[in-house]
């Protein structure tokens, strides 16, 4: 939303965007991980009554989340119905899940801006999510394997970290083809996310360096027209002094050759 002058929570908004667009994000993905623990058949109570707990606080987050953007729009209608996924959730306990839908918004409002901003946002919340995603689906495949050592959601979450952080420690490892599978989009991840970082740095030096470089005083039109006029005028100079020098040579080697044609001429006589 293009903020106006008119508008008298500009700048509170933009500030508050900001400034809780990826804590919310993570918030969103807390949700997804405790309802999968709530949903389970095989988690323990003390799991399922933090994870009921934690569903509770993130749907009291998403609820102050949505009137302190509706009480900072400036079109409020507008912003009923492009935040309505959120509403609905709020509204409905057994629609909580449309939660997630948010989630995603946040995630695709934050990436219209310059390349390298959408790479370094998109490495973060693709990242994220990817981690979150990723534990959850291993948990589903290694936990009924027979031969598996990835038992809890804890397990598949250090395993997630691990993986994508290209260290793996070997402790945990996939054992279905389901998991091995989750294992090389993870592979990818990891690398993309290490590129990123790296480019990340470049940038930082680079754009550093430009500013080193920025610091030095600027040269106006008028001042390199002055200096372009003086090394014409040098060389224009130059150029006289040079023709003037070879007229001066060319013209004593004329009377060096006259001189030496009269003598000549005197000795014959």
């Amino acid at each position: 939303m293009v903020s106006t002058p008119s508008d008298p929570h500009a700048k509170a908004r933009l500030a508050y965007q900001r400034r809780t667009s990826y804590p919310m994000f993570v918030v969103g993905m807390l949700f997804l991980v405790a309802l999968v623990i709530t949903v389970d058949p095989v988690s323990p109570e003390p799991a399922r009554v933090i994870a009921g707990v934690v569903l509770t606080a993130v749907w009291v987050i998403f609820v102050v989340d949505y009137v302190i953007g509706y009480y900072l729009s400036a079109r409020r209608r507008h912003y009923v119905k492009t935040h309505l996924v959120q509403l609905i959730g709020i509204m409905f306990p057994p629609l909580r899940v449309l939660l997630i839908g948010h989630v995603f918004v946040i995630m695709t409002k934050d990436a219209k801006q310059k390349l390298g901003g959408r790479v370094r946002i998109y490495a973060l919340y693709l990242t994220t999510m990817v981690l979150v995603v990723a534990s959850i689906v291993e948990y589903g495949f290694e936990s009924r394997a027979a031969n598996g050592n990835i038992r809890t959601l804890v397990d598949a979450f250090w395993w997630s970290t691990e993986t994508v952080s290209t260290v793996g420690y070997g402790d945990y490892f996939p054992v279905t083809m389901g998991g091995r599978i989750v294992a090389v989009v993870l592979f990818v991840n990891g690398i993309a996310l290490l590129s990123a970082v790296t480019a990340t740095i470049a940038t930082k030096v680079l754009e550093g360096d430009a500013d080193g470089l920025s610091e030095e005083p600027d040269v106006s039109l008028i001042e390199l027209r002055d200096r372009l006029q003086d090394i014409e005028r040098h060389l224009a100079a130059l150029t006289a002094a040079t023709a003037a020098t070879a007229a001066t040579a060319a013209g004593g080697a004329g009377d060096s050759d006259g001189v030496r044609a009269g003598g000549d001429g005197d000795g014959n006589g």
